[in-house]
């Protein structure tokens, strides 16, 4: 009785952790491009098959891996309210921090290891869920396949492989992170192998999920894009750095350090309990390497380790539940005490949570005291709608959308978060030497038809457009600089 209310006041603890990890009031810069392509595809225009946003050299075709999330958020954006959006938010992270721990139970975790290794979900939760992003929707489907696929390992029960499918309909749609379930589905067989067992239904369930990925709006091309974009280094970008990228960068630590220390707890689990499940393994190993590689894909093996490793822990525990001390520790935990304390630190963290008003969800800027890693120019934004200033927007990389969102289609941009999907390989590098004031900067600024640029203050882009002839200053506070091409017209008020 007493252990059972522990762990339901653990859980409560985790639970408040959680909800706190995930307070984020500031939008990713991708929700104004999702909400942008909902608009477009909710609108008169039909299905956006060419970029309508940008006046740069952009591809024919249009192919855009999260079509389906914009489609989705759109509606509940303008009919519903932000509040939707951070609710959605908050039901796929919870949901796969469940199929986590769902999965440490079916291998036989006990209750308090697995409930023990979820801790390592709040540096994922607190890192990786901005709002709102379509990969929220890859790791809520990567925990489910993860929960199926070791299911059947471990009662062979093939039926629950066919829902794999129908979902893979919709991820393949929803955000280009699929790929990452057809290769948990290899991995799951190849680990067969390797135990010396043909499970032939994951052939089956493979063929049919990667068959119904074609069941997209643009066919093999979607095929022929992912292709491109897994090749595609993307080193300007941060969350693609690799671990020593990051280093070298001069990254926050803790974008990589929570990691590392998370795959060394992993490998002293393995080393000390020593039970080597060759699908274990290879399903550790693949997330751990993506992990290495960029750092977007560090909650893959988060989510590995928390569900696969379980077991491990609590054999752990269960060793040390042994030693003479261990009773005494857990009359300290287990008493009553403890409990008042437990609650009295869940009704701590669940009003702190309320306090931090948790369903907002919007643009801040520097001025507002909301801004949290990233901050927009709004009172830029406001001086042109003032102005009625129109034509083409060169941008800071991480407001591209949102300029397209709110001041479209009256303004065009330069740039934007959409990447490869939409610009020219060789014009984003071009980009991103200007932005960095490289050696062909001024060359970028002469060579396209940009009419107004936006960035911070103090920036290299700025500096760069400050001293470069045929270009003023016409706007600036503390968080951006507007800039303009002479001449520039003002509509007559």
């Amino acid at each position: 009785m007493h252990q059972q209310r522990n762990m339901v006041i653990f859980g409560l603890i985790l639970l408040g952790l959680f909800l706190n990890c995930l307070v984020n009031r500031q939008a990713d810069p991708d929700l104004w491009g999702y909400l942008a392509f909902g608009r477009e595809f909710w609108g008169a225009h039909g299905f956006p098959w060419k970029d309508a946003f940008s006046y740069a050299p952009t591809k024919p075709l249009w192919v855009y891996h999260e079509w389906l999330t914009g489609v989705v958020l759109h509606p509940l954006w303008e009919h519903v309210g932000p509040w939707a959006l951070q609710a959605l938010r908050y039901g796929l992270a919870l949901g796969a921090v469940g199929l986590t721990w769902l999965t440490a139970r079916r291998r036989g975790a006990d209750r308090t290891g697995a409930s023990l290794m979820l801790l390592w979900w709040c540096y994922v939760l607190a890192s990786s869920y901005s709002p709102l992003r379509a990969g929220a929707f890859t790791y809520f489907c990567f925990a489910l396949y993860l929960c199926i696929l070791e299911s059947y390992r471990l009662d062979g029960k093939a039926g629950r492989l066919a829902w794999l499918v129908p979902l893979m309909a919709v991820w393949a749609n929803a955000h280009g992170g699929f790929v990452a379930g057809l290769g948990l589905i290899g991995l799951y067989f190849a680990g067969g192998l390797l135990e010396k067992k043909f499970r032939w239904p994951l052939l089956l369930v493979g063929a049919g999920a990667g068959l119904v990925t074609l069941l997209n709006p643009y066919g093999l091309d979607y095929w022929r894009y992912l292709l491109q974009a897994l090749s595609l280094k993307r080193v300007e970008i941060g969350e693609w750095s690799s671990i020593w990228g990051a280093w070298q960068r001069g990254e926050p630590a803790d974008l990589y350090i929570f990691f590392l220390l998370a795959l060394g707890v992993a490998v002293l689990l393995l080393v000390w309990r020593r039970r080597w499940e060759p699908t274990k393994l290879l399903v550790l190993a693949a997330t751990a390497y993506l992990g290495c590689g960029h750092l977007r894909h560090q909650p893959f093996f988060f989510m590995t380790m928390v569900a696969l490793c379980a077991t491990d822990l609590g054999a752990l525990l269960e060793r040390l539940r042994g030693e003479a001390w261990w009773p005494r520790l857990v009359r300290v935990l287990g008493g009553r005490l403890a409990a008042g304390v437990g609650l009295v630190v869940f009704g701590l963290l669940l009003a702190k949570w309320l306090l931090a008003t948790p369903w907002a969800l919007g643009p801040y800027d520097l001025n507002s005291g909301q801004a949290k890693g990233l901050h927009y120019p709004l009172g830029a934004v406001r001086y042109m709608e003032q102005k009625g200033l129109k034509g083409n927007l060169l941008p800071r990389f991480a407001w591209g959308e949102y300029l397209l969102w709110r001041l479209g289609p009256g303004i065009k941009v330069g740039m934007d978060g959409r990447y490869e999907t939409v610009y020219d390989p060789a014009y984003c590098l071009a980009y991103f030497d200007f932005t960095q004031s490289r050696a062909n900067g001024a060359k970028f600024l002469a060579g396209h038809p940009h009419k107004l640029a936006l960035f911070p203050p103090g920036s290299p882009a700025a500096r760069l457009l400050a001293r470069s002839p045929g270009w003023v200053m016409i706007y600036a506070d503390p968080g951006a600089a507007l800039f303009a091409k002479r001449p520039l017209k003002e509509p007559c008020g």
